[in-house]
């Protein structure tokens, strides 16, 4: 039976993961996540545009 498109890209995306396991540590991959401190607090962003009357926007472009 043919694999339907969520299959595959599961299936590519694994395959993606295992290869990117293999070329970097968990140690690096450590320094990385707390080099790039960039969290923002969506919540928080939103009930001060609420509070301010201004609006909030969360969108999600994806290449098609």
């Amino acid at each position: 039976m043919a694999e339907n498109v969520l299959e595959k890209i599961i299936n590519k995306k694994i395959e993606k993961i295992v290869n990117l396991k293999k070329t970097i540590s968990l140690e690096s991959l450590d320094e990385l996540i707390n080099t790039n401190k960039t969290f923002i607090n969506f919540k928080e962003k939103i009930e001060n545009n609420i509070k301010e009357n201004n609006f909030s926007v969360i969108a999600e472009i994806k290449k098609s």
